[in-house]
């Protein structure tokens, strides 16, 4: 059956509105933060405690998270350098997880966190805050006012520093309803569809540069969703996503739409291929193209395992979810669930140009790597491969490539398209 049809079956029964699901305002920076009315508290030193009364003085970071959101396990890194270069000021970390201790423990075993695990088991901490999608940071001021609700790689070192000094942290706060949670929009209210597949162009004024997130969107009635934003892309820059490739492995015949777009994608208990074909056909369908693939001898780099490694790639220990953090400015990556076709695309990317992979490696893992900015594409891919065991060698290659066809542009401006 044709993905067309198994989406309209989908959305017959899926796009209802559930009031209980709407949005509810956030306790707001300015104000005294609810009480934490955690179960338990893991990684605390004896005699630690989650109370206002007791934390009242210090600079307080919440962290809301789970072991199966993929964006929140990739700020790991980030969070920990913080907590490891204020571990001796007066600021305290709290990840707060409505997740189980078992699966916790478990998780961070293989992916630690250096900051006092929260364990709101019974949701009560979570609906307190009105968490309606993760990961979410809450900055206390030491008099005890939530000063910022942001991102965690929003906040930065100079940004307690400032909290410590008795001055406003810096902090742009970024509450709930105007942050962009994975599979939805700014400006959306309503987080009540289960399923949905939006394009719609780009408003004007609303940011200045491109963003994609992936990964999981939370639980619903219907179970655990996966979703996608992608805000402000040429229909070019979509493409290697939504076809699973480099944008080295894109031919484009003919012009494509003018303009930046927004995608949004939001669905429960799908896989990540079948998610990509129902894009594939309503991006298609949306602005006229045409895709098939081929094969073409190109210039190429050959990924091979190397030993010994820096960081090797390890299995996953997140087969849920998936996603991947890259700071091109500071150097850094960190990927979670991610295949080898993955790594190698984010390889391809630095060096412009495909990465064939013939290490043999199977299955998903978890890896993050730094590396000089300043250096030359060919020196970056090299210091990553290092630091995940990989040798990258220059070579020809009959590759796989998808070609589009794209239909001649009409007068008329896309409008925003909903799957119905």
């Amino acid at each position: 059956m044709k993905f067309t049809r198994i989406l309209s079956m989908i959305l017959c029964g899926l796009l209802i509105g559930l009031s209980a699901y709407a949005e509810q305002a956030a306790p707001a920076p300015g104000q005294k933060p609810p009480v934490l009315s955690l179960v338990k508290i893991l990684q605390a030193p004896d005699g630690g405690e989650a109370d206002w009364d007791k934390l009242h003085g210090k600079v307080v970071v919440l962290e809301f998270w789970a072991t199966w959101c993929g964006p929140c396990v990739a700020a790991f890194p980030h969070l920990n350098e913080l907590a490891d270069q204020f571990k001796d000021k007066s600021v305290q970390f709290i990840a707060i997880t409505a997740e189980n201790e078992a699966v916790v423990t478990k998780f961070l075993a293989s992916k630690p966190l250096h900051t006092w695990i929260g364990l709101d088991t019974n949701d009560a901490t979570n609906k307190a805050y009105h968490i309606t999608s993760i990961p979410t940071t809450v900055v206390i001021r030491p008099d005890g006012i939530i000063d910022a609700v942001t991102y965690p790689t929003q906040l930065k070192p100079e940004n307690l520093q400032n909290l410590l000094a008795g001055k406003p942290s810096g902090l742009t706060s970024q509450p709930q309803g105007s942050m962009i949670p994975v599979g939805e929009l700014p400006g959306d209210t309503d987080h009540s569809s289960l399923f949905q597949i939006i394009i719609r162009p780009s408003k004007e004024g609303v940011g200045t540069g491109s963003s994609s997130s992936s990964g999981g969107a939370g639980r619903g009635p219907l179970g655990y969703e996966i979703g996608r934003t992608y805000s402000r892309h040429t229909v070019l820059s979509l493409l290697p996503s939504i076809y699973d490739c480099a944008p080295e492995e894109i031919v484009v015949n003919g012009e494509l739409p003018p303009g930046k777009f927004d995608l949004v994608v939001k669905a429960p208990q799908i896989s990540r291929t079948d998610l990509n074909h129902l894009i594939q056909e309503v991006l298609e369908s949306t602005f006229g193209l045409k895709s098939h693939r081929e094969t073409r001898m190109t210039d190429v780099y050959v990924a091979t395992a190397a030993q010994p490694a820096t960081k090797p790639l390890k299995p996953s220990k997140s087969p849920r979810f998936s996603s991947r953090n890259v700071n091109p400015k500071l150097g850094t990556i960190a990927g979670v669930n991610q295949s080898m076709k993955e790594v190698t695309a984010f390889l391809a990317n630095r060096l412009s140009c495909p990465v064939v992979d013939e290490t043999t490696l199977t299955g998903r893992f978890d890896f993050d790597a730094k590396w000089d900015p300043s250096a030359t594409p060919q020196a970056q891919a090299q210091a990553i491969g290092e630091q995940l065991g990989l040798t990258l060698t220059a070579a020809k290659r009959a590759i796989e490539v998808v070609v589009v066809e794209a239909s001649p542009i009409s007068e008329a401006t896309p409008t925003t398209k909903t799957a119905p």
